[in-house]
């Protein structure tokens, strides 16, 4: 964590020398400087215990919402292989055919009385 805030700030700052920045430790508080100490920054415990909470917390969804999609990816898939919906399937394609067929032919030949 410390790194990736490093790198943020030498590309913020180009002008930093050899894009060299030295990492110290004072009275619990993280200091970073440049090789000249002019250019610094102080990184405090409660803020970053805060931040790297929050990246946690935003892996946790992401992975959490991943399974989730590849949960209902399955359960997509699986409910196209089930045989059940290969019969409802076959059931509303043979109830098409069979009205399909009841409009072609005339109702006085079967002695339909109903329609």
């Amino acid at each position: 964590m410390v790194q990736a805030q490093v790198d943020a700030y030498i590309k913020e700052h180009p002008y930093v020398t050899n894009k060299m920045m030295r990492v110290e430790e004072h009275n619990g508080n993280i200091i970073v400087s440049d090789d000249t100490g002019t250019n610094r920054f102080v990184m405090y415990p409660e803020l970053m215990r805060k931040e790297y909470a929050a990246s946690q917390q935003k892996l946790a969804e992401a992975a959490q919402a991943q399974k989730d999609a590849e949960r209902a990816q399955k359960i997509a898939d699986a409910n196209k292989r089930a045989p059940i919906m290969q019969v409802r399937k076959a059931r509303e394609e043979a109830r098409k055919r069979v009205q399909e067929n009841r409009k072609k032919v005339p109702k006085y030949i079967y002695g339909r009385k109903d329609d």
